[in-house]
This record gives C-alpha cells, sequence and structure tokens, in this order.
C-alpha cells in the first residue's frame, strides 16, 4: 500500500514539473495592453505589461473630457459661459471662444461713444481721416481729368483719371452707409453731386462727338471740384456736432 502511496506522489510530481516545463516553452502571442486591461497571451492566457493608464483630454464646452487613447469619455461638459453679443461680434463664450446668433448692429457713434451698445469705440476719428484721404483722392483725380481736357490732351486719359474718381466717391459711399446715422448731411452731399454728375455722364454716353463728349466730362468734374470746400465743411459739421 505504501509503495502505491509513493507511486502516485511522483506521478503527481512529475506532471506537475511537465505542465511547469509546458508553460516556460510558450511562445507568447500577446493582446496588446489597453487602458485599462494589461497585455494577455493569446495562447495560454498569461499576463504581461500592465494597463497603459488613460491620457484625457480636458472637458469642454460640447464634450465631456476623452481619452487621447481609446477614446473612452468620462464626467459632463463644462456648458458655454456666454458674453453678450455687442455691436462689434455676436455673443460669445469666455470659454471657448465659440460664437453664436449676430452681432447687436453697426455701431452707432457720436465722438466715439456708440448709442446701442454704450461703449467707447475709438473708430470714428479714424473713419473721419480715410473720408478725408479719399475726399483728397477724388479731387486731385479730377482736377487732372480738368488739366487733361484744358491742355488738348486725350480724351482716354482724361476718362481714367474720372474713372480713378468714382472708384475712390464708391469708397466714399461705402463707409457713409456703414455709418448711416453719422453722416447725415455728408452723405445727402455726395447723393447731390453724384445725381448732378449723372447728367452729365449720360451727354457724355449719348454724343457722339469729341468735343461735346470733352464738355460733358469737363462739366461732371467741375460740379464735385466747385463743391470741395462745402464738402469738407459738411463733413467737419456732422463729426464735431454732439
Amino acid at each position: 500500500m505504501k509503495k502505491v502511496v509513493l507511486l502516485a506522489m511522483a506521478l503527481l510530481i512529475l506532471a506537475i514539473t511537465l505542465l511547469n516545463l509546458s508553460s516556460c516553452e510558450c511562445k507568447h502571442e500577446w493582446k496588446p495592453a489597453t487602458c485599462e486591461s494589461p497585455a494577455v497571451c493569446k495562447k495560454c492566457s498569461a499576463i504581461g505589461d500592465a494597463p497603459l493608464g488613460h491620457s484625457w483630454e480636458a472637458a469642454t464646452c460640447t464634450s465631456p473630457k476623452k481619452c487621447k487613447v481609446c477614446g473612452k469619455t468620462e464626467g459632463t461638459v463644462l456648458r458655454h459661459s456666454w458674453e453678450d453679443a455687442t455691436c462689434a461680434s455676436p455673443k460669445k463664450c469666455k470659454i471657448c471662444g465659440a460664437t453664436e446668433g449676430k452681432k447687436l448692429k453697426n455701431h452707432s457713434l457720436r465722438q466715439g461713444y456708440c448709442s446701442v451698445c454704450g461703449n467707447f469705440v475709438n473708430e470714428l476719428p479714424e473713419v473721419v481721416n480715410r473720408l478725408k484721404e479719399y475726399i483728397t483722392d477724388c479731387n486731385y483725380n479730377l482736377m487732372c481729368c480738368q488739366q487733361v481736357l484744358k491742355v488738348g490732351g486725350s480724351l482716354n486719359d482724361a476718362v481714367t483719371y474720372y474713372n480713378a474718381y468714382l472708384k475712390a466717391i464708391q469708397k466714399l459711399s461705402n463707409i457713409c452707409n456703414k455709418y448711416p446715422n453719422e453722416f447725415v448731411k455728408f452723405t445727402n452731399m455726395i447723393t447731390k453731386i453724384d445725381n448732378e454728375q449723372q447728367k452729365y455722364i449720360n451727354q457724355f454716353n449719348a454724343s457722339s462727338s469729341t468735343s461735346a463728349r470733352r464738355s460733358a466730362l469737363s462739366s461732371a468734374a467741375s460740379v464735385y471740384i466747385t463743391k470741395e470746400v462745402e464738402i469738407n465743411s459738411i463733413l467737419r459739421d456732422d463729426y464735431t456736432k454732439p
């Protein structure tokens, strides 16, 4: 009986030894570790490298915190913290910078203060300076136009100067349209000049006579030139009147 027990124990020890040898000889095929699980051998289920651990991106106004490795999310979104819309921009999130809706209106300025949003906007002086530059451009090109016509120069050259004037006057109009409440008298004057000039430009386009065309173009230029002092005076009055 004792021999039988000894034989059984020997067989058990042999089996354990063989099992250990078999385990040591496994050529592991690892399933890579994830953020939450270690590496595992696909053959023998042996445990390898430890879990990677999450690499979190901070939560934003529109999404909770998120793992950059596996994409898992956790927690809640921050929610936007809105700043009110102004005349310059729609409402804006103080956290992420997202915008929503529309801005209020264009600034309605008088001496730099906006009657819509109440803010001091140091914009009007710059606008007036640009208007003055365009007024100077208008006058320069029309004076050149008239001079070319006066000395008997090329009609095409005179037309080129007049077209340059039209570009400058369009810039004036664009600014006036952007600030409709700030330069009312000035805008009305520019519109009046344009209407008067258009009569001569219509004559210019309708005539086949070179002399008649030269006369019509000169008259169109004179409409603005003769009113330049008044234009500057009105701009100054519109800007300084509280």
